[in-house]
């Protein structure tokens, strides 16, 4: 039964294998789709379209207001990354 645990599904990605998780690494492991790209480039460009803002209304300088974005980024995405990890939580302590 282990080795039929271990054997790889026919059109199952390949991976690293970490525990119970499977990594897979983007232009390594998967190609990147355009609508991946697509949706990364919206979200660099509308975010760091705010730092002019930043700088004029709020009268921050320009690292300060690249930080700001830089962070606000960084919680914009942290909310997947919170999904992902309950769920995976939730499948450990099942």
């Amino acid at each position: 039964m282990a080795r039929a645990a271990r054997q790889r599904r026919e059109n199952e990605l390949p991976y690293i294998p970490f525990g119970p998780f499977q990594i897979r690494f983007p232009f390594i492991h998967y190609k990147i789709e355009s609508v991946e790209f697509i949706q990364g480039l919206i979200l660099g460009v509308t975010a760091l379209a705010a730092v002019p803002y930043l700088e004029q209304y709020l009268g921050l300088p320009y690292e300060l207001a690249w930080s700001c974005v830089i962070i606000e980024t960084m919680l914009y995405i942290l909310h997947s990354l919170l999904i992902i990890l309950a769920g995976v939580a939730g499948f450990l302590l099942y």
